[in-house]
């Protein structure tokens, strides 16, 4: 405030004193960059003395012309003039951040005011910012690994890391070293290059040797930067890979790009480009930021590289105060194996805005027509004619204020151009001439900008306004015209609409119409309506070509056909080609096969047939076929040949229906047999068959038959086991040599193939001396005719039907011989029931009875009784059992003996209880003796009873066993001469079937291809009608 005031003073003491003043430049002084604050730089008022040619010392006022950015960093004392640090001064960010002076020489430059009373000097006092070793050079990174191919040539050059070093010269890095830190590296095959670029020293290793990765895949060296006091070192690890043997490179080793700090985020800066000779993956070339880019947080934030365009992308806003320079190193790789990267430099320097926007003035020439913004003339101007001046001015100075004007309508820049005159005007000039039709009004857009970052701009929009000439021929809506008219129409039927336009304007544009020929049957009315004169004939043209004449007042025409086609009536039924069509499927194809497509046409082109199987039809097709209703027939099974004999063709109605007519063809479906079955031995009958030949017998060939349920199948045999003296052909003749062979048993294997399938059967020879030695175990039926053993058989089983017979005989006249004794005993036994005398007397004989019938069958020892009525008893009873022992010798005598052990027991107790009845017992002897032989013919007959239904029991048992005997040798007499007898019977009776169903297949076949054969024929000659009649191209 206090210089302040001092200059007020002295400003107004002009009026009163004549002051002299005079422009000095002073000799630089130096300041070192580590001057601390307060350092005196320099004293202004001891200058001023050396100077001053007057032997007074005039009193001096200080102080700065302007407060700046450099005078910030500065204190200047009023009255003495000493100006000292007042910032410390760091001369890296003076002249790269700040930009407050030259990196190679920063000098600051001070203006000075210095007031006396009678003198004022401006002073200019330049002060050089010594450069100080002030800063420790690094590396961004202590390991970098470089990937180089081993198929590198001597002499490549490998771009190292750059350390950093923000002092100037000479405080900055001076020097590099490059040294192998492996001790036993005998061969050097890197060597350190040091290049000098722009007072910066950049360290590279050139290749000395050959690279063998086989033998050294990786090589270790320790890169060191070296400046006046201090180092750093970083370590370096070359892998070595395999061949790639083009590396990318780039058009630019290095780009400058000045960029706005306004730049809109995601704005596309530069696109780096790099070129490999390799094709494929070995020439598709990758970018990115180098290792050392991304060392550098800063860059990674705020750009994007695209790997494949290879554009560098804004991703955050730039700002100036923070950052005004990025270095940006860019690796290009390609993607073979073992690609080398190459890098190149990228700088950006980010730069300021302007504020000031350029003014527009326009004028136009004499003959030109210019009201405000629109200008109007004829569509034929001349080309070369000037239609505007224009005159811009910018207040801003260099490229700020250095302006540029462009046409930014794209369609207008084709007529128009904007030609400089002088510096600051334009004038604006056809390039073409003008069309009214085609835009009757052009817009354009006068875009005037500066050319600072970023620039600023200001436009004029204008319109030309183009005056009509008769220069345009009339268009039709359509470049040619089509209608359908159905035939049989009235008279003056209204078709169709012609119309056409001119461009031009008023009276140009009026047209007038007329056809060039047909007038006699179409016309125009007075509405541009195309009408019929008479009723077309489908049957006798379709098709009318003519033209339609349009015409302007200036004799301007212009032609445009018509075509008019008459729509025939359905009015024609479909026709088959064939009434009869024949087609044909293989077996065991899936449902849904396409068998085939049923077609039909119809002279009415209009008409949509519809397919479909004729009602009657329709039960026997379902399952079967399924016809879709575009004639396209299908299977809804899947056919077997042998499983469905009878299914080998199937046959139905087809009907065709175009909406009003309906056509019926018949249908034939032919089921091809497929060879899918295995062939199958059917002489001899079964796998490991015994075959029985004699020794030296002429009968020594066997035909054997084979059978394949396909038509198709042919049958061929070979033997897999070869043994001496057997042969077998491939029509199935097996020949055995009985006069080599010898005796014994042999097994061969056969195969039986077909085209597609084989089977394998084992069948047993065996060779005797005599035939007879054939017997069952061999199976000899299989050579012998059936009726060989037929008569041994059945006389087996006669004999063993005979010997059953005369069993049952013997036993049934054994039971009629048992039923004699029972009658004779039951008639003496009525006669003597009638003499019982009284109570007592039935009571003795029940007892007796009783005890007869307990020991009827018990075994004990017969006791002699003294007594004479037990003697007669005993006598008695064994002459009437006497018939019976031949038969059941012990148990008869067991009976006699206790039945006379027990009479004797009873006589007494008898006698005891009838001591009072002595007298009587003489005279009622014979009658008691009768009594007791009458019981004991009651209890024999009991007893024959019960041992016939024992002996009918055992003789049961015995047919029983017989007959289970008898079938046993029934089911081995089937199972060793009947069987294979039968077996050997029903193999010919299936040969002969399956000989007359080949025949019967051969037949069918034959009719079917004579059927085919003759239904080709029909549909060839109905194909030929039709196309003849209805002039159809041949297919």
């Amino acid at each position: 405030m206090f210089s302040e005031l001092l200059l007020f003073i002295y400003y107004y003491s002009i009026q009163l004193n004549i002051i002299y003043a005079r422009y000095i430049r002073l000799p630089p002084v130096n300041c070192s960059e580590t001057s601390p604050i307060g350092f005196p730089i320099v004293h202004l008022l001891n200058v001023l003395s050396e100077t001053s040619s007057s032997s007074s010392s005039p009193t001096w006022l200080f102080s700065f012309s302007s407060n700046n950015s450099i005078t910030s960093y500065f204190l200047i004392d009023d009255l003495k003039g000493t100006i000292t640090v007042k910032h410390r001064l760091d001369r890296e960010y003076l002249c790269s951040i700040a930009r407050l002076c030259s990196c190679l020489n920063c000098t600051l430059k001070l203006e000075i005011t210095s007031i006396s009373d009678t003198i004022s000097h401006i002073l200019l006092l330049p002060i050089i910012i010594l450069d100080e070793n002030n800063n420790l050079p690094y590396f961004s990174q202590d390991i970098y690994q470089l990937n180089v191919s081993e198929a590198i040539r001597i002499g490549t050059r490998l771009q190292l890391p750059q350390a950093q070093d923000q002092d100037q010269p000479p405080n900055n890095i001076q020097s590099y070293s490059l040294t192998s830190t492996v001790t036993n590296d005998s061969e050097i095959y890197f060597e350190l290059v040091i290049l000098e670029k722009s007072l910066t020293i950049v360290p590279e290793m050139i290749l000395k040797n050959f690279l063998d990765r086989e033998k050294i895949s990786t090589h270790y060296y320790k890169l060191c930067a070296y400046e006046i006091q201090h180092h750093v070192c970083s370590t370096i690890i070359i892998n070595v890979l395999d061949v790639n043997d083009n590396i990318p490179q780039f058009e630019q080793q290095q780009i400058t790009v000045n960029i706005s700090e306004l730049l809109p985020i995601n704005s596309t800066i530069i696109q780096i480009h790099a070129y490999d000779l390799d094709i494929g993956k070995n020439g598709e070339i990758r970018y990115q930021f180098s290792k050392w880019t991304k060392g550098d947080q800063t860059i990674v934030d705020t750009f994007y590289l695209d790997s494949i365009t290879g554009w560098l992308t804004l991703i955050k806003q730039l700002d100036y105060e923070q950052r005004i320079i990025y270095e940006i190193q860019i690796q290009a790789n390609d993607l073979g194996e073992n690609s080398i990267p190459v890098y190149m430099k990228t700088i950006i320097y980010v730069q300021d805005e302007n504020d000031n926007s350029a003014e527009i003035f326009t004028f136009a020439p004499a003959n030109i027509d210019l009201n405000d913004t629109i200008i109007s003339v004829l569509e034929n101007i001349t080309i070369g004619t000037t239609l505007l001046y224009l005159s811009a001015t910018d207040k801003d100075s260099n490229d700020n204020g250095h302006l540029s004007v462009i046409l930014t309508n794209m369609t207008v820049k084709e007529f128009l151009s904007v030609q400089k005159i002088t510096d600051n005007t334009y004038q604006l000039v056809t390039l073409k001439m003008f069309d009214r039709e085609q835009y009757p009004i052009y817009y354009f857009t006068l875009y005037v900008s500066d050319h600072g970052q970023p620039s600023r701009s200001n436009s004029l929009t204008f319109q030309i306004k183009l005056m009509d000439i008769n220069d345009c021929f009339p268009v039709f809506e359509k470049i040619s015209y089509h209608f359908n008219i159905t035939e049989n129409n009235p008279l003056n039927y209204v078709f169709g609409l012609i119309l056409a336009t001119d461009a031009d304007e008023g009276i140009n544009s009026q047209i007038k119409y007329k056809l060039s020929n047909y007038t006699n049957i179409f016309s125009l009315n007075l509405n541009n309506e195309l009408y019929t004169k008479v009723s077309l004939d489908h049957e006798q043209q379709r098709i009318y070509h003519f033209d339609i004449i349009a015409e302007d007042i200036g004799l301007l025409r212009t032609i445009a056909p018509v075509e008019i086609t008459v729509i025939g009536i359905n009015d024609n039924i479909p026709i088959f080609l064939s009434q009869e069509i024949s087609m044909q499927i293989e077996e065991n194809r899936p449902v849904h096969t396409l068998i085939g497509l049923i077609v039909a046409y119809d002279l009415d082109e209009e008409d949509l047939l519809t397919y479909k199987i004729h009602p009657e039809d329709k039960p026997n097709t379902i399952g079967k076929v399924l016809l879709e209703s575009d004639g396209k027939l299908f299977t809804d099974m899947v056919f077997d040949h042998e499983q469905y004999k009878n299914l080998s063709s199937i046959k139905f109605r087809v009907q065709v229906y175009d909406n009003q007519h309906t056509t019926t063809a018949n249908v034939e479906v032919n089921i091809v047999d497929i060879d899918d079955n295995m062939p199958m031995l059917i002489y001899p009958i079964d796998d490991n068959s015994i075959l029985c030949f004699e020794h030296h017998s002429p009968n020594n060939t066997i035909l054997l038959k084979a059978y394949d349920l396909d038509e198709n199948g042919y049958i061929t045999f070979s033997i897999l086991t070869a043994i001496k003296y057997i042969f077998l052909y491939p029509n199935g003749t097996l020949t055995i040599n009985t006069t080599q062979i010898s005796l014994g048993f042999f097994t061969i294997t056969i195969r039986l193939q077909d085209d597609m399938h084989s089977s394998i059967y084992n069948i047993h020879i065996v060779i005797v001396d005599n035939y007879s030695k054939c017997n069952i175990s061999y199976s000899s039926h299989f050579i012998s005719p059936f009726f060989n053993f037929h008569y041994k058989t059945v006389f087996f089983i006669i004999l063993i039907f005979l010997f059953i017979f005369l069993l049952i005989i013997s036993a049934f006249c054994l039971c009629l011989k048992r039923q004699k004794t029972p009658s004779l005993s039951s008639s003496s036994k009525e006669s003597v029931e009638d003499n019982q005398d009284n109570h007592e007397e039935e009571e003795h004989d029940t007892l007796i009875h009783r005890t007869i019938v307990l020991n009827v069958h018990h075994t004990t020892t017969a006791s002699q009784s003294s007594s004479p009525f037990t003697t007669i008893s005993n006598t008695s009873m064994i002459s009437t059992l006497d018939d019976h022992h031949n038969h059941q010798p012990h148990m008869l005598t067991a009976i006699i003996k206790k039945y006379a052990t027990n009479e004797q027991t009873k006589l007494s107790t008898f006698e005891r209880r009838d001591n009072n009845k002595s007298s009587s017992l003489s005279s009622s002897a014979s009658s008691t003796y009768i009594k007791i032989s009458r019981s004991f013919d009651d209890e024999m007959n009991y007893y024959r009873c019960v041992q016939m239904v024992l002996d009918g029991q055992n003789l049961i048992l015995l047919i029983v066993f017989v007959v289970i005997i008898g079938l046993v040798l029934i089911c081995v007499t089937w199972c060793c001469f009947c069987k294979p007898a039968f077996c050997n019977l029903n193999q010919r009776l299936l040969r002969r079937r399956i000989e007359r169903d080949e025949e019967q297949m051969a037949n069918e076949r034959q009719k079917s291809h004579e059927s085919m054969r003759d239904l080709f024929k029909q549909n060839k000659t109905g194909r030929d009608l039709i196309r003849e009649k209805y002039q159809l191209p041949s297919s």
